[in-house]
Formats: structure tokens, C-alpha cells, sequence
């Protein structure tokens, strides 16, 4: 038998120093029984010891392997019968024979896995000599054998499917995260992550070739917070890597993953391994990763090297691997977004004609795709162009040839460029700059042309304008309302000003003539260089601008300029209108906002002092009207005084009550309330809580329920704060309850795996529209003088608030006169433990 191949089994069933099961303790009291032994054990046999799984009648858990009766017996496939071992010449010499406890009487079965490897032995040891054990003993003690590795096989497939599906999780989590992720980078640095927080890497590093392929430049990182390793990033970055002088460059350039236990040992061949070192990182694994035709390294450093360094260096690349289809999506998505954000958000229309013979009604063609330009352009919703002939966009009959040359031009796979006359929905016509381009898909064998339509028919008209006399031009120009002038696009001078424009700016013609588009611009915060000349935009919208005026001051002007051909010039002309108001009313609205969110947050301050000033003398009062009450010092001398002591008591106990809560209300909406959050079993608060209002209950005559289900549960949740919302809905369903009603807690998993308590009771109820009510702080159903039932109406609210801070829900069914069920629920992520 190979002493290594058994060896790398028994590792296998990670049965080892494991905790008793009921399942092996089973198999040795049976055995113990049926044979009528004193003892029974399960032991496994390591390279240096025997470790007893299971045993009956001996308190010994481990033995040294030479010391082992069961080490001879792994060496054959038998059950190996010793009637009295001091008369064997293998185990007479045995310390358990020779000395305590004796041993006389041995029996043991091996272990035996399907490949034939002994794993260890299922034995019965007697203190006498026995002549008793037959052949029919022998085969059920094999039997019994068999079913500890039945036993052992089963949990060693039922922990290779949790680590299947703990696997699956990690990778659905890596391939959720990066899917979810803003960016090429962040899907990085999020990938880097989640692999170094499933092999337990303290950093991980992102580097790719830069430099004609001889530097290593960092492009994602992720380390633990406050680590001297993570503060040393902003350096790395700056200071990229040698492709010859590191463990990053070495794998980049050969294409194959490094793996260094011990990176002191290469110290003297890196230097960033001599600084890793010293800052006390013992192992790393660098794999490669190529995509996108770019080579990639994923270093990982780790504070203790991994017990098997290599197989976890394998666990790295199986999942970097699926990482590299991801990314490659992600890239993609990030080129589709920035086309489609062009798309979207262009001025100019797009539109996806199919070409397809079978469309006879709409002469062979129809429209597939429309921008949202395009409804802004024609006025026809985009369900109204789709399926239609792009004739319904540009007027085909009366320009026939020309649209015919355009289909033609596409016909034969080439791009054309024209203007047509077009027709918007309401009649109007415009006219539209048109570019198409043919798209064939070789593939399907689908014909399309995409047409891009920019409006040009202000264009045209502006044209149509210049074309006038220049005494038409002049009397259009000079008597529009909006200040305008014309510049040359080259020199940036004013060759015409209109009178608007003179009146807003305050100088006059000929100083406006003799001043170029600088002179009104005030200098920017970083001048160009000597030399250089300011770059203005010729034509366009040029958004909000600051413009200076004659006597000194400023203005906020909203530009447009449009190209125009002026006396021989290549100008534009420029509108300009004043929005300086407009700008300031915005500016007053902003600070009333901020001011009126400074104020709220001064309440909330205010709120939270009062009830801390307020708290203080209370607890006082609370204390002596305790002290009064229990005559520590003496009798009060009358029996009202000790009613109104207990009145102050009470009085005292439910103002703290309202100040608490009224403080907690305050902390939460100034987002200073912080959870402690812990793994908790819900049944154990669930009962405290029922414990701290079941007086309360006794005294009211209401009993109180608990299913008691799912009592296995953990979650992961602050429990002062999860005991506290209990303690209110109990009190609560109590306190709205008739004397016999009954209060039911009930627990239970929603369809994602939420983790849902309930809290029933018989008693009013509420309607639907007095839920909001009931949920809004200060707020009680049925306020005012001459209500029934007293309470600040905080508890609902605060309850709402500490359940929605873990992640979860509070919802409240209620039905007048039928009672009401308030149900609070934990989101799957915090429930850690589950049948």
C-alpha cells in the first residue's frame, strides 16, 4: 500500500481532530454491544500518531503510531483477531499489552476507501482472553466497517458539495460585483477583492506593460484599511516597476504564474520583494491574465504563507479566469453606454432603416431604430415611426429623384450625404442635413443604412437672410430685441453690433467695432501662454458665459453663436442674453435650501441636548421616589404619601420613557445612532423579550404565544436594538388588547431568505388609512385629550427606524375590531445560520 497516496485520503476526509458525531458513536456502541467488549473505538492512523474519532470505555483520545495496535492492522485488508495479545509475539512487547491497561483480547476491521486505501480501524479490545469471537463475528465487525466509511464518504460528498456551492456563491458574488460596478477600474479593484478575501490575501495588485513594454504600471489595487502596504499605493503608482527587477514583471513577460513561499528568499533578486518583507508580507502568487489583447498581472501577498501555497495559487487562476469574461463584458458595456449616451443625448437624429423586400406596403423599407432627437425633430412618437417608411420623415414625392439617387447611392454600398426637405407631424416642414451610411450584416444577410438628420433650416433661413440686401439684413439685425453681433471667426473682431446689444452692454458702436470677443470675456484664471490665442467656439450653443460690461461690472449672458459668411468674412453671429437675475434668483434658492437644512439639523441638536438635560434630573427623581417608596430611611408617616410616591415613581419612570425615545428619535434623524451588531440566535431575545412584558401581560389578563420555530436561526444583528423593537410591538399588542386575548409571536423565511418575525394580537385593530398615522413620530390613532390608551406615539417609529437601519422591513396589517400583525424582516444577508 503507498503510505502517500493513503496519507493524501485520509487528508481528503478532513476527518482529523474533528468533533464526536453521534453518527460514529452509534457504529462503537454497537459494537461494544454486540460483541461484548469493554471497549469499542474508531480510530485513523497519521503519519505519526492514531487519533481515536469515537471510543467506548477509554479515556485516551490520540496514541503514538508505534504504540498502535490498529498500525498493523491498516497494513492488510482482513480483520486482524488477536485471541490473547501477551502471547503474540507482534503486540506482546506493546506498552498497552506489556503495561496499563493491559489488553489482551484485540479484534479490528480497517477502513477501507473504494481505491483499496486503509484510512485506519473500527476495533473491540477485551482485558481477557477470549476464544470467543468466530468467523460470523469477524464479517459483521467488516460490516460495521463498512458503514463508518459509508458514514465517512457520505460527509466527505456533502462537504465537497458545500464547497461546490460555497464556490458557486463566491463566483455568482465576483460575477454580481463586477456586473454592478461603475467602471473597467472598480470592477477590477472589486474583483481583487473578493479573490483576496476568499484565499485570505492581505492585498492584491492590478499591473499591466506601459513604457514600449518595459515597465510595470499599477492599474487596480485593494488592500486592508490602515495596512503600511495600502499606504504605500499612491508611491506605486507613481513609480511603476521594472519588467527585469520584479515578480510582476517576470510573469508579465513570460506568461506564467509565480509562487513564492518565502519572499525573503528572493530578496536579493527584487527590490520590491526586500520591501514587502520588511514590512512583514511572507508569501505571494502572481498570475497572468490576458485580455483585450493586453497582458495583465493579479499579484496577491499574503502575511502567512498558505499551508498549500500551490493549490491555492490554483484556486487564484480558476478564479481570475472567470473574471477575464467579465471584464471583457464590462469593456464592452462601457463602449455600448458611451454610444448610447451619444445617441441619446446628440442633437442630431439617428435613425435605422431595414431594407427588406418583404415590406411592400412601406416600399420596401422601414424604420427599426429612432433616436429620441428624432421625436424632438418631427414631433412623431417614436411607436409612430416604427415600422414606417423613412418617407414619412422626408417628403418623397416632390423631390422623387433625389430620394431615389439616395437609395440608390446606398444600394450599392455607399455612403451619401444631402439635404431634404422633411415634414414634422403637425404639417410644418424643415430641412434636414442628412448623412447615411449602408450596414450590411454578413451573417443574416440583413441590409440596413443608418441616416443621421441634423435640422438645417435655420441654417437655410439664415442663409436665405444673407443672401437679402444688406439694408434688409441691417433693419433684421440692428432692431432685434436680443442683444447680437457679428465677429470675425479668425480674429475674434466685432465687424457688427446691433442696438440691443448696444444698450446692454453700455458702449458705444464704435467702441463695440473696434473691440474683438476678448475685450468682452473676462480673463480666465489660467491665461494661454504668450503667443497663444484663446480658444472661442465659432458657432453653437456656448451655454452660460460671463461677459464684461462698459462701466466695469459684470454679467451672465446664455450664448449662441451660428457661422455666417459677412462682407467676405468667414463670422458667426453671436446672441447673448442677459440671465444675471435669473443665475441670482437660483444662487437665493440654493442658500434659502441650505439654510433651511442647517435649521432642520439645529432642531435635531436641540432635540437630542433637551432630552440629555432632561434625563438627568428625572433619573434623580426616579431614584429618591424609589428610595421613599422602600422606607430605607424610615416610614413616610402616611399611607397617601405612599401613593403619591409611587405616583411620582410611575409619572417619573413613563416621562424617562418619552425622553428616551424622543433622544433615540433625535439620534436617528441626525444619523448618530450606530448599531453593535453581532451574530444572535432570534429565539433567545424573542424570550427575553416576551420574560421583561409578560408582567405587564398578567396584569392586563393577556396571554402571550411563541411558535418556538426555527430555533436554530442565527442572525447578525444589534440585539439591544432587535429587543427593544420586540419589547414595543409586545407591549403594544398588550396594551390594545381585552382582557383573555392572546398575543402570538410567530418566526418564519420569506421567498428569498429573509428572516421574519411576527407579532399578533386580538384586540382593536386599526383601519388602513390610521397605519400611516401609527407609523408617523408623535402620532397616535384616536389623539387627543380623551383617549384611551396613553403613549408618545415614538414606539411604532422608532421601531420602523431600527428595523430599516439593519436592512429590513416593518409592515403592520391591521383590520378595525380584528387586531393587527406587525411583521419585521431581516434581509437573507443577515441571516447566517438556517435550517
Amino acid at each position: 500500500m503507498d503510505e502517500t497516496q493513503r496519507l493524501e485520503a485520509l487528508r481528503r476526509y478532513e476527518i482529523l481532530d474533528t468533533t464526536p458525531e453521534e453518527a460514529f458513536d452509534r457504529v462503537t456502541q454497537l459494537a461494544a454491544s454486540l460483541f461484548a467488549a469493554p471497549i469499542a473505538f474508531i480510530s485513523f492512523i497519521d503519519a505519526e500518531r492514531q487519533w481515536f474519532k469515537s471510543r467506548v470505555g477509554m479515556a485516551v483520545t490520540e496514541t503514538s503510531r508505534a504504540a498502535a495496535l490498529s498500525a498493523r492492522t491498516i497494513l492488510g485488508r482482513e480483520v486482524v483477531m488477536v485471541p490473547d495479545a501477551s502471547e503474540d509475539e507482534r503486540f506482546r512487547d506493546n506498552p498497552y499489552v506489556a503495561g496499563t491497561p493491559g489488553i489482551r483480547f484485540y479484534a479490528a476491521a480497517p477502513l477501507l476507501t473504494r481505491e483499496g486505501l486503509s484510512l485506519g480501524t473500527l476495533g473491540v479490545v477485551d482485558l481477557k482472553r477470549r476464544t470467543d469471537f468466530s468467523a460470523e463475528n469477524c464479517k459483521q465487525l467488516q460490516t460495521l466497517a463498512r458503514l463508518v466509511m459509508n458514514e465517512l464518504d457520505l460527509k466527505l460528498e456533502l462537504n465537497a458539495r458545500s464547497r461546490a456551492e460555497r464556490d458557486l456563491k463566491l463566483v455568482n458574488e465576483l460575477m454580481l460585483a463586477i456586473a454592478e460596478a461603475p467602471s473597467v477600474n472598480t470592477a477590477i479593484e472589486t474583483s481583487l477583492m473578493v479573490i483576496c478575501q476568499a484565499v485570505g490575501a492581505a492585498h492584491g495588485r492590478a499591473w499591466t506593460v506601459v513604457g514600449r513594454r518595459r515597465h510595470c504600471q499599477l492599474v487596480a489595487a485593494w488592500g486592508r484599511a490602515g495596512s503600511e502596504w495600502a499606504q504605500r499605493l499612491e508611491q506605486q503608482r507613481k513609480a511603476p516597476l521594472t519588467l527585469n527587477n520584479s515578480l510582476v514583471g517576470k510573469v508579465l513577460t513570460g506568461n506564467k504564474r509565480g509562487v513564492v513561499a518565502d519572499i525573503a528568499a528572493i530578496g536579493g533578486s527584487f527590490a520590491a520583494a526586500r520591501d514587502a518583507a520588511a514590512i512583514g508580507l511572507r508569501a505571494a502568487i502572481c498570475v497572468p491574465v490576458r485580455q483585450n489583447n493586453r497582458n495583465f498581472a493579479l499579484n496577491f501577498m499574503f502575511e502567512q504563507a498558505p499551508p498549500d501555497i500551490e493549490r491555492v495559487a490554483d484556486r487564484i487562476e480558476e478564479l481570475a479566469e472567470k473574471v477575464r469574461p467579465v471584464l471583457s463584458r464590462k469593456l464592452a458595456e462601457e463602449r455600448i453606454t458611451l454610444l448610447q449616451s451619444v445617441v441619446l443625448h446628440a442633437d442630431d437624429a439617428v435613425m435605422v432603416v431595414e431594407i427588406d423586400d418583404a415590406f411592400p406596403e412601406t416600399a420596401g423599407m422601414r424604420i427599426v431604430y429612432a433616436s429620441p432627437a428624432m421625436t424632438r425633430m418631427t414631433g412623431y412618437a417614436l411607436d409612430e415611426l416604427y415600422g414606417r417608411s423613412p418617407n414619412l420623415v422626408w417628403s418623397a414625392e416632390p423631390q422623387a429623384a433625389t430620394v431615389a439617387g439616395l437609395y440608390a447611392t446606398l444600394e450599392g454600398g455607399q455612403a451619401a450625404r444631402l439635404e431634404l426637405a422633411c415634414g414634422r407631424k403637425n404639417g410644418t416642414n424643415f430641412w434636414a442635413d442628412i448623412s447615411a451610411v449602408p450596414v450590411a450584416d454578413n451573417v443574416t444577410g440583413d441590409r440596413r443604412f443608418i441616416a443621421i438628420l441634423r435640422d438645417m433650416t435655420e441654417r437655410r433661413r439664415l442663409e436665405q437672410a444673407l443672401r437679402q440686401s444688406e439694408s434688409t439684413f441691417r433693419l433684421l439685425f440692428s432692431r432685434n430685441p436680443i442683444p447680437m453681433w457679428a465677429y470675425d471667426v479668425e480674429s475674434l473682431r466685432i465687424l457688427e453690433v446691433n442696438n440691443a446689444a448696444v444698450e446692454q452692454y453700455g458702449y458705444s458702436r464704435d467702441a463695440f467695432l473696434a473691440m474683438t470677443l476678448e475685450d468682452i470675456a473676462p480673463a480666465e484664471p489660467a491665461p494661454p501662454r504668450a503667443g497663444e490665442r484663446r480658444v472661442i467656439p465659432a458657432f453653437g450653443r456656448l451655454g452660460f458665459c460671463r461677459h464684461r460690461k462698459a462701466d466695469g461690472s459684470e454679467i451672465t449672458v446664455d450664448a449662441v453663436s451660428h457661422r455666417l459668411e459677412f462682407h467676405g468674412h468667414h463670422a458667426a453671429i453671436m446672441a447673448a442674453l442677459d440671465v444675471t437675475e435669473q443665475k441670482r434668483a437660483e444662487e437665493e434658492i440654493r442658500r434659502a435650501k441650505e439654510a433651511a437644512e442647517a435649521a432642520s439639523r439645529a432642531k435635531t441638536e436641540l432635540l437630542a441636548n433637551m432630552s440629555h438635560e432632561l434625563r438627568t434630573p428625572l433619573n434623580a427623581i426616579i431614584g429618591f421616589s424609589e428610595i421613599m417608596q422602600a422606607g430605607l430611611f424610615g416610614p413616610l408617616g402616611a399611607d397617601r404619601y405612599d401613593g403619591y410616591v409611587a405616583d411620582i415613581r410611575h409619572s417619573a419612570g413613563h416621562l424617562l420613557t418619552v425622553i428616551t425615545d424622543i433622544l433615540d428619535l433625535a439620534k436617528i434623524e441626525a444619523n448618530s445612532f450606530r448599531l453593535e451588531e453581532g451574530v444572535v440566535a432570534p429565539r433567545e431575545v424573542i424570550a427575553s423579550a416576551l420574560r421583561l412584558v409578560k408582567p405587564r401581560a398578567d396584569g392586563a389578563g393577556v396571554g402571550l404565544r411563541y411558535d418556538r420555530l426555527h430555533e436554530e436561526v442565527a442572525v447578525k444583528v444589534d440585539e439591544t436594538a432587535l429587543k427593544r423593537v420586540l419589547i414595543n410591538l409586545l407591549a403594544n399588542a398588550v396594551k390594545f388588547s381585552a382582557p383573555g386575548g392572546v398575543v402570538v409571536v410567530r418566526s418564519a423565511f420569506d421567498a428569498q431568505g429573509g428572516f421574519a418575525i411576527s407579532v399578533s394580537d386580538q384586540g382593536i385593530g386599526m383601519a388602513p388609512e390610521e397605519i400611516p398615522i401609527a407609523l408617523t413620530p408623535f402620532r397616535q390613532v384616536n389623539s387627543g385629550l380623551q383617549r384611551k390608551y396613553e403613549g408618545t406615539g415614538l414606539g411604532l417609529p422608532i421601531a420602523k427606524e431600527l428595523v430599516e437601519m439593519h436592512g429590513g422591513t416593518l409592515t403592520i396589517d391591521s383590520a378595525p375590531g380584528q387586531g393587527t400583525t406587525v411583521t419585521i424582516l431581516l434581509p437573507a444577508a443577515r441571516v447566517m445560520a438556517a435550517a
